[in-house]
């Protein structure tokens, strides 16, 4: 972390340790590095965050092949090993926090529009006074009132006058 809290960018943590080896060393910038065999012999690889479990698997497969042609120290190994065995956990953990949230929406989808079909038509009140179509006030019973679309209220029955 810098001072003011952040964490450093990785190509210049990259420079800052390049520096640091050819220190220690002994080479200067200059200097070429001697060229790998054992890693020229083996198939370029870029390694890429996976996606799913099967992604997971066919890296850490991929990792520990790479490490019976070079060997990793023993703890380090171990160390690869439990990291690809707990992001496959996570990843698991991760779709199965999917599924239930994808769940949990559509019901919830399901619950808002059966709160939008349903009307409240309050009893009494003004909802028992209905205007005629001549403006006279009509005193109607509330049961035979619904709340139209876009409308105030209008009479349930068919004797409309």
């Amino acid at each position: 972390m810098d001072n003011r809290g952040l964490p450093p960018c990785p190509s210049t943590v990259r420079s800052v340790a390049n520096l640091l080896l050819e220190k220690r060393d002994g080479n200067s910038p200059s200097t070429p590095s001697r060229p790998s065999t054992a890693h020229n012999s083996l198939s370029p690889w870029t390694p890429k965050t996976p996606k799913n479990t099967d992604e997971i698997r066919r890296q850490s497969a991929r990792l520990r092949n790479r490490n019976r042609t070079t060997p990793l120290s023993s703890p380090t190994s171990r160390f690869v090993d439990r990291i690809f065995y707990h992001y496959e956990r996570l990843m698991a953990d991760n779709v199965l926090l999917a599924q239930e949230n994808m769940e949990l929406r559509t019901a919830n989808e399901e619950i808002q529009q059966r709160k939008r079909k349903s009307t409240y038509v309050p009893h009494g009140g003004a909802a028992g006074r209905v205007q005629a179509e001549d403006g006279d006030p009509i005193q109607e019973d509330s049961k035979d009132l619904v709340q139209g679309a876009g409308e105030d209220f209008v009479r349930r029955s068919d004797d409309d006058p």
